[in-house]
């Protein structure tokens, strides 16, 4: 890795302040560079929104943080403490899962906890089910942290050498999530169970390939809750960037970036102003990339409809609940998971009978919500990635309403006295322009999906992109990794240009110096 001075001087741009664009001016800070971030938004955080409810915010986004060890790295490597920004707190209690034949699982960090858990619910033979499931998962984990998550631009090439056969066997590239899952489990139930693991990823665990069982571990080793929301997390974050110099522009929005011969990039905003730049990190939609002089394609790829992943149809809402106990998660599956997604990918349509994401954000393993008043839900139900074919309206929008709450109340969880906001797939077009209200880029599904999501580098010299539509993947742990990657590439090749203007110059030959770059 070059060292700080290598870059002293260079203007770098980060556009987006979502976890991937604030992680990449993260790792730049301190290194000699001077950082802009420029977001459209009034705040940061991208995905890692609050809708307020009738004078009440409720975490309206990504609600589960793992991996604490790659924030916790991050700050360090800048010279700060994550604990002195973000405060966090482990829960003992993963998720409570919930079956229309009113069949009930919790599942736990502790792994023999879980372990009995199962075996009250389907039986000893599932519980060395799942043990086995678990061990394979953490091996998965363990071959892939490395030479995958953390790797700038891996291929399966590259893969199989740095494991050997021996990882390939274990992580199953090439068999389906819902097939390894099923080689474990015979009960219907807990294959819809750990198959959702997909859709972390926008997939289909019917298509998306076996090396998602990591995600059972990582939560496993450590699912946190963030004191005063989600939203504070990014604000942390944001916080440690402007600590370490970094300067933001919000409410600012890049209308083109535009090639510069002296500085590298010019950047247009908006409001008339221009910054130049000698390299640009973009964090947002990739098909929203387009530079000035080259094609989109060139630029960053271009995700195909059908290719998309899975949007939503989220209700963040006050309301009492009764009837059953929730927990901080909660899923209320549906009676025919295959269906389900053959509806959701197939048809590209939402089912009648979705499987729900409950998220009590009024409680944890020690706190519940005083009996009787209304509490902060936010509930999501898988939708299809057709933004920008159908627009809703307030009617539909209505008609989702009801149809979720009484598909919760069939299943037991009544909710009276609702102040709801409802977001549909055409809601996060218009949020993330580009994306069709895909929530995680391109759909996890086939073998060598995960090899196709678009690196860090794009085609264009010193462009950059950061995201969850970026590898390594969605999630906080593996956008903030995109960030990193992006950041260190940025790092390294600009370090070897300032080398090589400084041998030519040593060497007698003419050239034009770096420009610093500026806001015009």
């Amino acid at each position: 890795m070059p060292s700080a001075a290598d870059i002293a001087g260079a203007e770098i741009v980060v556009v987006g302040a979502g976890v991937g664009g604030l992680s990449a001016a993260l790792s730049l800070a301190g290194t000699g560079a001077c950082v802009t971030v420029v977001e459209a938004q009034e705040h940061a955080g991208g995905k890692l929104r609050s809708l307020d409810v009738s004078g009440t915010a409720i975490d309206s986004g990504p609600t589960v943080l793992t991996m604490l060890d790659v924030f916790e790295g991050l700050f360090e490597r800048a010279g700060l403490q994550f604990s002195n920004y973000v405060k966090v707190r482990p829960t003992r209690c993963l998720a409570r899962h919930f079956w229309p034949d009113g069949s009930r699982l919790d599942l736990f960090d502790d792994l023999e906890e879980s372990a009995a858990a199962v075996a009250r619910f389907a039986g000893a033979r599932e519980a060395r089910g799942y043990l086995d499931f678990s061990r394979r998962a953490e091996d998965a984990y363990l071959a892939l942290k490395d030479s995958f998550m953390a790797a700038p631009a891996p291929s399966a090439a590259s893969l199989t050498l740095s494991g050997g056969i021996g990882a390939m066997f274990k992580i199953a590239p090439f068999r389906s999530l819902d097939a390894v899952i099923g080689y474990h489990f015979k009960d219907r139930r807990l294959r819809q169970l750990f198959g959702r693991y997909a859709t972390y990823c926008g997939g289909s665990p019917y298509q998306a390939p076996g090396p998602l069982m990591t995600i059972a571990h990582v939560e496993r080793a450590g699912v946190y809750l963030v004191e005063g929301g989600m939203v504070r997390f990014a604000e942390g974050l944001a916080q440690a960037c402007r600590d370490r110099g970094v300067r933001f522009l919000m409410g600012s929005r890049v209308e083109a970036i535009e090639p510069d011969p002296a500085t590298g990039f010019t950047l247009h905003l908006g409001d008339g102003r221009v910054l130049d730049a000698q390299a640009v990190i973009h964090n947002g939609e990739p098909s929203t990339l387009s530079i000035i002089g080259h094609s989109r394609d060139t630029a960053a790829a271009v995700c195909p409809p059908k290719e998309r992943s899975l949007s939503a149809v989220t209700l963040s809402l006050t309301a009492v609940a009764e009837g059953v106990d929730l927990i901080r998660h909660n899923v209320f599956f549906s009676s025919d998971g295959r269906r389900e997604f053959s509806t959701l990918f197939d048809r590209r349509a939402m089912p009648d009978e979705p499987t729900l994401y409950v998220c009590a954000q009024d409680r944890d393993d020690d706190g519940l919500p005083t009996p009787g008043e209304p509490e902060r839900l936010f509930i999501l139900a898988n939708a299809p990635a057709n933004g920008d074919d159908h627009v809703s309206d307030d009617r539909e929008r209505q008609q989702w309403q009801a149809t979720i709450l009484m598909r919760l109340a069939e299943m037991g969880l009544t909710l009276r006295e609702v102040t709801c906001r409802v977001t549909m797939p055409s809601d996060f077009e218009a949020l993330f322009p580009g994306s069709g209200g895909a929530l995680y880029g391109a759909a996890p599904n086939g073998a060598m999906s995960s090899f196709r999501r678009p690196k860090v580098r794009t085609g264009v010299p010193f462009l950059y992109q950061a995201g969850g539509a970026i590898h390594p993947g969605p999630g906080l742990p593996m956008v903030a990794l995109s960030g990193i990657n992006a950041a260190r590439a940025a790092r390294m090749d600009l370090a070897s240009t300032f080398m090589s203007a400084k041998t030519a110059i040593a060497g007698g030959i003419s050239t034009q110096p770096a420009t610093m770059a500026s806001m015009r």
